[in-house]
């Protein structure tokens, strides 16, 4: 029932309860429950009684009595040993607030606009604090005693009438809370519905019919009968004609964005017409350091705002907010020098930068680069950013784009998501073509970074990128993307197993049988004289599978123990003729031999497999370490691709002369997880190790090179050989280098030495290469993924020094290595495969077939890798520390982003290809019709757009002069964003604050 239409009789009682109140100074009032505010907090205590608030109210032992709601933050006592003690849970601590506060977000802020504090209502008659009275019937106070003297005599003589705009706004708060229901109820409605479905499967959801919520219904007009397909179409979802296509409908519904933080990005904090920066320490930040400032960076600038402190700190701000689009005070965050380094990294660089540029002391610094992230840089600020993501590679360009998508809802949201929350929004995939454009608008700027960044493209002024830069960047980002994809698939590729193989080819030659039919079948030894003879271990019935597999199941030796004849008793003893030579018997011979002679011999198809096994790891493994070299920063790179590279492999010593030394002996003791990279340039010497399994450590202190150089250029042993003939046996060195970490891909460990090591050199040395025309030492960024040089090299390691030989892998493959063998070559791919996480796109999916099942197989004892199909690829980045400390019995559980904490049952194949935004947006090469008008219009749609991707313009509604040479199509964008804006901020539990009241329920 609506509050005017309860509002009469109990709005008059509640005018005399005020005008009692305003007289003797009171600072609450009891709520009739027949008033129009009395029916708005009947609505406001369900939402305190939903079971989500309760159970969080009682996990914090919260005493529902004592809470008062505040725009960011809850209050309230908790009791413990007879002891009352304040507290105080905010959104953006790790309380859960933000989420627990959902369906209440939209209410508390209705009923206490100011912010002066909403407290609980009880279950009887409520008291409610005058503030929230008076802005329900829309009066105001004032400030002097004549005002209140006013306000009671107005009070008095007219009563009360609820304010329209409060009545309006309770509608748009309905209308949230029963979107949010809505869409929990058809994300579970649409998973069961698909559930049993392929992903390639046609849908139609017009024919099922559903009762939507009043605001849903008012939205999308009057009808006889609604369906599911015009309730999503109403969402703004499209309608879906496929499963996979429902599936990912699901995951938006499903998708729930933090609210933003009270500061938003700050911009309310750099004033409109600031004065000339003063860069002295602040007073009010005397007794902070960085390190205390870090715990709470909004509480402080909060504080900041309201203090004596405030114009200069603005005025700071606006002098370093100036510049083109990641450019803050001068430095330019994302310059190639900086490619390859982490966002820590380069975050400290910059406040070092402040201090020393423009004299700051650390905390005003810290501060600074804080806001000045925020408002040009947000990545930098995403929560538990994990140490994988470094500046350049295809994790930071979809961290970025992630993060431009949660600020386009509301500034400042991206602050308060970790990198999963982030890695789940940009995995979501477009429902329409022009969810597709804006997402390629915004990804303009970051993908024309990434060729800078990686020397696809040179770097020039603001806005002077062509049309042909971005189509080259982007063929090029998608190619790379592309091949890591392949990459990650063959390195989690199962290795083909005997029994896998045998159990193929038993399901060709029997297809009627199922694999637990299959898995149940025994065959017998039925000629008594041969079970006789055989040694007592040689079982006499086996598994039908291991038969084959040990190449005993040869024809007329062999019957199924299921056409064993039954009749008579049986014998006591294996060696009792048992009716051999009866119709029975032969039969069964000969219906099995029909089976056998279907089976091809096992071993040759299991050496093939393994071969082609084998040299897709390889193929692989070339991508990989060219991935890792392409991630180094730019002054590696440089080094790298202009010194003189040579390659030594790591071993210890055989133990036998040196005369008696074979290839095989030295091939066993070296170490195939790593490989030690010697390069000269500029007549200076550094070392990379090259490891496999974690990444390319850099060593240049002139103590370090001297001591590995006397190693790598010791032939000392050549003398002594011709001194000592055949006596000689030849001895390693202590080096400053883990050698476990070399020989088994375990972490390396820093300070750690070894001994007793000899550096095999590995190839020939590659000379040194002068600079390209046109570019200077300052100017050149080498495009090392599409280097000829990386790709020389990245060949030469993987066909000299690969972490497996085909004759190990196919010992592997036939079961044929010990336990602990085995356990190590498994935790090596899961190595292997994290490494590459990084440099894959953020969502590849895991799916059935081989890409599933190889990472199902690199579980140990059954119970580690338990990502399976539906699964993302970079869940994965999350568990580098955990597995690096444990790497013979890694343990990663499924992941799903708290952004969508009901993922739906994984019951399909994930065969075909998803097109997440992430894809999308960096694939300029299937532009939409829509994208082709707006961008690529000759007269000025594209430089226009190029620029305002360049100045870091990311709001089409700001683009004022751009939007109007973006011809027919902007128009149509602008709806599609503000569709994406509405529907996120209603799964935030928010009311659009840029919508007049009344307007969000329509």
């Amino acid at each position: 029932m609506s509050p005017s239409a309860t509002g009469t009789v109990g709005d008059s009682t509640l005018a005399e309860r005020l005008a009692q109140a305003l007289d003797s100074g009171q600072n609450s009032v009891a709520i009739p429950d027949d008033s129009s505010l009395g029916a708005a907090l009947a609505l406001y205590r369900q939402l305190l009684d939903q079971p989500s608030s309760q159970s969080w109210f009682s996990l914090k032992g919260l005493a529902m009595d004592t809470l008062t709601l505040r725009k960011d933050r809850v209050e309230g006592f908790t009791a413990a040993g007879g002891i009352r003690t304040p507290v105080a849970f905010s959104s953006t601590d790790d309380s859960g607030w933000g989420e627990a506060s959902r369906h209440l977000r939209a209410m508390r802020n209705v009923l206490d606009p100011d912010d002066k504090g909403l407290p609980c209502v009880s279950l009887d008659e409520p008291r409610m604090p005058l503030h929230v009275v008076l802005n329900a019937y829309g009066l105001d106070p004032g400030e002097s005693t004549e005002q209140k003297r006013a306000l009671k005599g107005q009070v008095a003589a007219h009563g009360l009438t609820v304010a329209p705009r409060f009545l309006a706004a309770l509608d748009d708060v309905r209308g949230v809370i029963s979107d949010l229901d809505e869409r929990a109820f058809l994300a579970n409605l649409l998973e069961e519905q698909v559930q049993p479905l392929a992903d390639s499967r046609a849908t139609d959801w017009s024919t099922l019919k559903i009762q939507p919520s009043p605001a849903s219904a008012k939205g999308m007009g009057p009808h006889s009968s609604y369906d599911v397909a015009q309730l999503l179409e109403h969402k703004g979802l499209g309608v879906p004609r496929t499963a996979a296509a429902t599936r990912n409908v699901i995951r938006w519904l499903r998708t729930v964005l933090p609210p933003a933080p009270p500061l938003g990005d700050y911009s309310g904090l750099v004033p409109l017409q600031p004065g000339d920066p003063d860069y002295k320490p602040l007073a009010t930040l005397a007794m902070y350091t960085p390190a205390t400032l870090s715990a709470d960076p909004d509480a402080h600038l909060g504080r900041l705002s309201q203090g004596p402190d405030t114009v200069a700190f603005g005025n700071i701000l606006a002098a370093v907010l100036q510049g083109p689009a990641g450019s803050i005070g001068g430095y330019a965050l994302y310059s190639p020098s900086n490619a390859g380094r982490t966002l820590g990294e380069v975050r400290r660089a910059l406040e070092q930068y402040l201090c020393d540029n423009k004299a700051m002391d650390p905390s005003l610094a810290f501060l600074v680069a804080h806001v000045a992230l925020a408002r040009k840089a947000p990545e930098f600020l995403v929560r538990d950013l994990p140490e994988g993501i470094k500046i350049g590679t295809s994790a930071w360009t979809e961290l970025r784009l992630g993060c431009a998508m949660a600020e386009r809802m509301l500034p400042g949201t991206s602050r308060m998501m970790d990198e999963e929350q982030v890695c789940a929004l940009t995995g979501l995939e477009p429902t329409s073509d022009g969810q597709r454009t804006l997402m390629q608008e915004q990804a303009l700027g970051i993908l024309l970074d990434w060729g800078v960044l990686n020397g696809v493209i040179p770097d020039k002024p603001q806005g002077r990128h062509t049309q042909e830069d971005l189509k080259k960047t982007s063929s090029v980002f998608s190619r790379q993307r592309t091949l890591s994809a392949r990459s990650f698939n063959r390195l989690s590729t199962a290795l083909p197993s005997r029994r896998q193989m045998a159990t193929q080819e038993l399901l060709k030659a029997m297809p009627q049988t199922s694999l637990s039919q299959l898995e149940a079948m025994k065959v017998h030894l039925p000629d008594s004289d041969e079970r006789r003879n055989l040694r007592r271990s040689e079982p006499r019935t086996r598994s039908l599978i291991e038969a084959y597999m040990s190449g005993d199941l040869t024809k007329d030796r062999w019957v199924l123990t299921t056409d064993m004849s039954n009749a008579g008793k049986r014998s006591n003893t294996p060696y009792r003729h048992i009716d051999e030579s009866s119709t029975n018997s032969a039969a069964a011979r000969q219906k099995l031999n029909e089976i056998i002679e279907r089976l091809p011999a096992l071993d040759p198809l299991l050496e093939s497999a393994v071969t082609r096994h084998h040299n897709d790891q390889k193929m692989g493994f070339v991508t990989k370490l060219k991935l890792m070299f392409a991630g180094l920063p730019l002054v590696d790179r440089q080094r790298i691709e202009l010194g003189s590279v040579e390659l030594f492999t790591l071993r210890k010593a055989t133990g036998k002369q040196q005369v008696w030394e074979s290839d095989q002996d030295r091939a066993a003791v070296t170490a195939r997880q790593g490989i030690l990279m010697r390069v000269v340039h500029d007549n200076t010497v550094t070392y990379y190790e090259v490891l496999y399994s974690a990444n390319i450590v850099k060593h240049d202190s002139l103590e370090v090179t001297n001591a590995l150089d006397k190693v790598a250029s010791d032939r000392s042993y050549l003398a002594k050989y011709k001194l000592l003939a055949d006596k000689y046996i030849r001895r390693g060195h202590d080096v400053g280098l883990d050698f476990d970490a070399y020989a088994s891909g375990a972490p390396a460990r820093e300070g750690v030495s070894s001994s007793d090591v000899i550096f095999d050199k590995v190839g020939v040395t590659r000379g040194p290469r002068p600079l390209p025309e046109n570019v200077t030492r300052e100017t050149f960024v080498p495009d090392t993924y599409q280097s000829d040089r990386i790709e020389d090299i990245a060949v030469e390691i993987t066909e000299r020094n690969f972490y497996e030989s085909a004759e190990d892998m196919l010992a592997r493959a036939k079961g044929q290595l010990p336990v602990e063998k085995s356990r190590e070559a498994h935790a090596r791919d899961v190595n292997l495969l994290l490494s590459l996480v990084p440099f894959v796109g953020a969502y590849q999916d895991f799916r059935d077939g081989n890409f599933g099942k190889g990472l199902q197989s690199l579980a140990l004892d059954g119970a580690g890798l338990m990502i399976g199909a539906g699964g993302q690829a970079r869940s994965l980045i999350r568990s580098l520390k955990t597995l690096a400390k444990n790497t013979s019995r890694p343990s990663i559980g499924r992941f799903s982003a708290r952004v969508a904490p009901s993922t739906p049952k994984v019951a399909w194949s994930w065969n075909e290809p998803k097109v997440r935004f992430s894809d999308a947006a960096f694939d300029f090469s299937k532009q939409t019709a829509l994208f082709l008008n707006a961008v690529f219009n000759p007269v000025d749609g594209y430089p226009r757009l190029i620029s305002a991707a360049s100045k870091g313009l990311s709001k089409l509604s700001s683009r004022g002069a751009v939007s109007a040479g973006l011809s027919k199509a902007m128009p149509h964008l602008m709806t599609v964003d503000e569709k994406m804006r509405c529907y996120f901020l209603v799964g935030m539990g928010q009311v659009d604050p840029t919508k007049p009241p009344g307007s969000q329920a329509a």
